[in-house]
């Protein structure tokens, strides 16, 4: 039967660069593992047809670093998610149907698969982490984070991390923007794990195959990019991401590039007293399309849980129950499985029935139970409650010369003294040395009770706008800290922040205008 069905014509293909990345052991050989698993998936499942099996045409040829391992298409039958059509309508059985592509490559240690169809992906992650899969593992998130998300941020999902179900604030957030690299809260993100992020690419990643914002799931190990023009553009653009990627590993595993965010630890046997359950919405996963079967499911295990109760460190007693009145109890205990955590469920005592369902449908969602030791556990590792130091950035360190800093303003520090023995020779003043610093461009003095800063400097030639506040330290040379004056000078630049917006900063500087308090040095 296989010799009649036909290849793909490589020249008619345009897809979506989007990829699953495995990587293989040592000693290879996992490629079979996932072709095969992807071929009986098709097969066994009743509602599938295999319509194509290979590539052909023209424009076949691949990149030297890539080989072309599966190209594959299949027709699913699927009932529509409102249901099924009665049976006095023709066709009665009501099914739409689906087309869906799968292509495996493989370069160097790594297997790449693309796929329409979320339920070929998520089997294989199922299989990758119960170890069915001839040993592969995922991409880093160090590695992905060095080879693909080093552009300026255009995209930040944040899941959850160890904040807990009573926890402060959401449990994870979606940022979109531009920058936002210089956006991430020190404080209060290093709540959540960094679930995947947009970055923009060029040429030091795609060469003159143009340039782009490629996207990244970090936790499910995949990337995606846009639609190619044709066969050829796809291949080529793979294999220049695969081969970042390998280049990053082969290198010594990659750098994390946001380090604020909270990270995966390995901490099973810290775990105590777990409290809670509850399950990833299927909605919040980077970059992918929930397949129906993971909104049905979690929609009925949100309706059929009725509570948790600790049996154990790290074990827990789901009670679960019926509308009908039957009831039944899963036992939830984390466990090491090679590299990774995964959450072995099995049936307690109630109705083996319900349990069964329980666990079916338990298979298309991702499970979360908190615990009491501060540690949050899904099968894609252990969080742990973070505080880190909140470390500023962007510090310039400039040399102040002769200037004394213990004192604040030339004179008597009045505007009219400020104007006219600001930044002379003698002065030693922190403000005269800001003067003779700005000496070019345009620099504007607003001290006084309701300032907005004690200085705004224009540099027309780099079109840079800065603000300046001051603050002398009154014990000068004599301590190498003064925390009062810091804190001071910290909190009048908190409080004048909104006075940075654009419209704002217009409006209040032309107000000092009009009443000739705005002093120009």
């Amino acid at each position: 039967m296989s010799s009649r069905i036909p290849k793909l014509a490589a020249q008619w293909l345009r897809p979506y660069i989007s990829f699953t990345v495995f990587d293989q052991p040592a000693e290879r050989g996992s490629i079979d593992f996932v072709c095969k698993a992807i071929r009986r998936y098709v097969d066994e499942d009743k509602r599938s047809q295999l319509i194509a099996d290979g590539l052909g045409g023209t424009s076949v040829g691949a990149a030297e670093s890539l080989e072309l391992s599966l190209c594959i298409a299949y027709r699913t039958q699927r009932f529509p998610p409102w249901g099924r059509l009665s049976s006095s309508v023709e066709n009665a059985e009501g099914t739409e149907s689906r087309l869906h592509l799968a292509i495996v490559f493989e370069s160097e240690g790594l297997i790449a698969i693309h796929s329409t169809d979320e339920r070929i992906r998520d089997q294989l992650l199922r299989l990758q982490k119960k170890l069915q899969l001839g040993g592969v593992g995922l991409i880093t998130r160090p590695a992905l984070e060095e080879a693909l998300l080093q552009g300026d941020v255009a995209t930040f999902w944040m899941g959850e991390g160890a904040a807990g179900r009573g926890g402060r604030g959401p449990r994870s957030k979606t940022h979109h923007g531009i920058h936002l690299e210089d956006t991430i809260d020190q404080v209060d993100d290093q709540r959540y794990t960094l679930a995947g992020a947009r970055a923009t690419v060029g040429e030091d990643l795609l060469g003159s195959l143009g340039k782009g914002v490629i996207g990244t799931n970090l936790e499910r190990s995949s990337f995606w990019l846009r639609r190619a023009k044709d066969w050829p553009e796809f291949v080529a653009i793979t294999a220049r991401i695969l081969s970042a990627i390998n280049d990053v590993l082969n290198a010594g595993g990659g750098r994390e590039r946001f380090v604020v965010f909270a990270r995966y630890v390995d901490a099973i046997d810290e775990l105590e007293m777990p409290y809670d359950v509850s399950f990833v919405p299927p909605g919040e996963v980077p970059g992918e399309t929930p397949t129906d079967e993971a909104v049905d499911a979690c929609d009925w295990l949100s309706q059929h849980i009725a509570g948790i109760e600790a049996t154990g460190r790290r074990s827990a007693r789901i009670l679960v129950h019926e509308y009908g009145g039957a009831e039944c109890t899963i036992v939830m205990k984390p466990d090491r499985q090679g590299k990774s955590i995964a959450i072995n469920p099995t049936i307690g005592p109630g109705n083996e029935r319900l349990g069964r369902r329980f666990l079916a449908e338990l298979g298309h969602v991702e499970p979360i139970l908190y615990y009491g030791s501060g540690h949050t556990v899904s099968q894609r590792g252990i969080v742990a409650e973070r505080f880190a130091d909140a470390t500023f950035g962007g510090w310039k360190f400039e040399s102040l010369g002769n200037t004394d800093i213990s004192t604040e303003k030339p004179g008597n520090g009045t505007r009219a003294d400020i104007k006219r023995l600001g930044g002379q020779d003698d002065d030693r003043s922190l403000f005269g040395w800001i003067i003779r610093t700005f000496r070019s461009g345009w620099l504007f003095c607003d001290d006084g009770p309701d300032e907005l800063f004690d200085f705004l400097h224009l540099d027309p030639a780099e079109g840079r706008l800065s603000v300046w506040h001051v603050k002398a330290c009154a014990s000068g040379s004599r301590r190498s800290i003064a925390v009062v004056p810091y804190e001071q000078v910290c909190a009048q630049v908190t409080k004048n922040i909104p006075s940075l917006s654009p419209q704002k900063l217009v409006d209040d500087l032309g107000l000092r205008h009009s009443e000739n308090r705005l002093g120009d040095c």
